[in-house]
């Protein structure tokens, strides 16, 4: 988080040490949507299968393997991480 000089508070998504516990729920909530997914394990029709999720957690796909799942979200140009 910076200071501006009227000093109201900005948010740097980008990275670097922000303070969270000063956020917004609706600003806490879109850090690092474009920029990571989360891939969680799933079911779809009775078989395994691999969810893969924007920062906020929206739906983006669903896949059959953690590998492709990981695959795509890194074709998107977005940094994968796991939930269990």
């Amino acid at each position: 988080m910076k200071r501006n000089d009227d000093n109201s508070t900005e948010h740097d998504v980008g990275g670097g040490a922000e303070n969270i516990r000063h956020l917004s729920p609706p600003s806490f909530a879109a850090l690092g949507n474009g920029q990571v997914a989360y891939v969680r394990p799933t079911t779809h029709e009775d078989e395994p299968a691999f969810a893969v999720c924007s920062a906020d957690g929206q739906q983006l796909a669903m896949v059959a393997s953690r590998d492709l799942a990981f695959a795509l979200i890194r074709q998107n140009d977005m940094e994968p991480v796991s939930v269990h």
